[in-house]
């Protein structure tokens, strides 16, 4: 015969196991979620590092364009220094130390130039100048 003490403990025991189960379901929710979550983060990174693979690409595209660029004008360059069809471009200096034509225009050129005067200037136009407006960098 069944006895007042094994239905408490049974009793008992049904209780704990619903009690369990509950707190379980409760952890399989918040596991879930938290799954979801970083499931979703995965595939955000994911597609973030097939964009910078791609991005990649291009950029060593671009990069090696411009290195085959520079080697071509590189050879033309030392195609016509060699060749005396271009000439070596003189240093300043040397060229006013020189009597020549040129030399002698760029120095007529220069002469009337009075730095102090051109500093004032600038100044001024510095003063005026509102870069927000006014500037050339706001073009590029």
């Amino acid at each position: 015969m069944i006895r007042l003490e094994q239905i408490r403990l049974l009793e008992k025991k049904t209780n704990e196991a619903v009690e369990k189960i509950r707190l379980l379901k409760k952890e399989n929710q918040t596991l879930k979620t938290a799954l979801d979550s970083s499931q979703k983060k995965m595939d955000e990174l994911e597609k973030m590092v097939e964009e910078f693979k791609s991005d990649q690409g291009e950029i060593e595209q671009c990069l090696l364009r411009a290195l085959k660029n520079l080697d071509l004008l590189e050879d033309e360059v030392s195609g016509e220094i060699k060749t005396g069809k271009k000439e070596a471009v003189k240093p300043a200096r040397d060229l006013l130390n020189t009597d020549t034509a040129e030399s002698n225009k760029i120095k007529n050129d220069i002469s009337g130039i009075n730095p102090d005067e051109n500093l004032k200037t600038q100044k001024k136009e510095n003063e005026t100048c509102d870069p927000k407006v006014d500037s050339p960098l706001n073009n590029v």
